[in-house]
């Protein structure tokens, strides 16, 4: 039995909150069956058997916070990293972020799931603070040196998908990777949760979206792509499950077209979003930056073909055609066209849709997931006494 100290592991514990929050939990809850787990959190929501979870009570992500972050996982971490085998960097861990004061101490170092970095930010340097943008420069300054070095200290690298290795080799060309284990895992899904099912019965069709209501995750492209779909005469309705900063906006959009069929259902819990999931015929995505977002492999494993814009890794798990429909550029025609395929054909419905449940459950499940991450810790010891 192995001894690992994850820090961080996230700054929110939670099987219910979904995304980072509840893969965290899994592999955690999966791993600690096996060897014996030290986690440190800025909070959980669940004790874990056969785990110890050490909260810092920081759970914001804001440069001062994650700062503090840091500073209390190395003073919480310098109690125990004499006595474990492996300190695991968990999270936040992505193409540009993989810092950790307590590497330096470290016997073994893993760092994963590294996710691929985005930015999409419209900002107004006028309206920015000189005092934050001269400490923004140190910063990363300070950062950049962290990064390198805990690159090349780590023994293995864990990345979600290939095209994030890529990128991460390409930002830091100067560092030897040929000696480290390298993994390619996604994060975990819970596919009996989100068991498959066929669509409900309706008179009439229905889409799904789910994330937050900011920006970048493009809502109003979908909308447009439903007065469209409208016009050509598919008797549709568009469930939107989210809350944020732009519903006012999107709302004004839907009445400003003349739609009464987009329901804005508001935040929902992960569980309840269940049978969203199985009522609705297609899901739809329309992100400007994504990573791998745990609503498309939610989808997924309920079987339900995606029409999403091709953006982040989403094209290293989804092929064209055969789980859905990438749109590669922001064009509510080609948006609506892909929809409308999908609605105009139940058998192509369907075929999608057990495909997707089939892949969903062959490279997300919790099970192959945690396998996966128990082979990474035995390997890592083993090759790196």
């Amino acid at each position: 039995m192995l001894k690992i100290l994850i820090a961080p592991s996230n700054t929110l514990i939670d099987p219910d909150y979904g995304s980072e929050a509840t893969w965290t939990y899994d592999i955690i809850k999966g791993v600690s069956k096996y060897h014996k787990i030290i986690a440190i959190a800025g909070k959980s929501k669940v004790k874990i058997s056969n785990a110890i979870i050490i909260e810092t009570g920081i759970t914001k992500r804001d440069i001062f916070s994650s700062l503090l972050f840091f500073l209390k996982i190395y003073l919480l971490g310098l109690k125990f990293i004499d006595n474990v085998d492996i300190l695991h960097h968990m999270f936040l861990s992505n193409t540009s972020s993989q810092i950790n004061p307590l590497a330096k101490h470290s016997k073994r170092f893993i760092i994963g799931p590294i996710q691929l970095s985005f930015t999409y930010y419209r900002i107004d340097e006028s309206k920015i603070n000189a005092t934050i943008r001269k400490f923004s420069k140190i910063y990363g300054m300070i950062t950049t040196k962290q990064k390198i070095e805990n690159l090349e200290k780590s023994n293995t690298l864990v990345f979600d998908a290939y095209k994030t290795f890529d990128i991460l080799k390409k930002n830091f060309s100067f560092i030897d990777f040929k000696n480290k284990i390298i993994k390619i895992i996604p994060p975990p899904i819970d596919t009996d949760l989100f068991s498959y099912s066929e669509p409900t019965k309706k008179d009439h069709y229905e889409l799904l979206t789910v994330g937050k209501l900011i920006k970048r995750k493009g809502t109003d492209l979908i909308i447009r792509s439903l007065k469209i779909l409208e016009k050509e005469g598919f008797n549709v309705v568009l469930k939107i499950a989210g809350e944020g900063p732009e519903r006012n906006s999107l709302e004004i959009l839907a009445k400003k077209l003349g739609l009464n069929n987009v329901v804005f259902l508001g935040y929902l819990q992960r569980k309840s979003l269940i049978n969203l999931y199985k009522s609705c015929d297609v899901y739809v995505h329309s992100s400007y930056a994504e990573t791998f977002p745990s609503v498309i492999r939610e989808a997924m494993s309920v079987g339900r073909p995606i029409v999403i814009t091709n953006v982040g890794v989403i094209d290293e798990y989804l092929k064209d055609g055969e789980n859905g429909f990438l749109i590669n550029k922001r064009d509510e025609y080609e948006f609506a066209e892909a929809i409308a395929k999908l609605l105009s054909d139940e058998n192509l419905r369907i075929k999608m849709g057990l495909n997707n449940r089939k892949y969903a459950v062959e490279k997300f499940s919790v099970g192959k997931v945690v396998k996966q991450w128990l082979e990474v810790y035995e390997e890592t010891y083993e090759k790196f006494p």
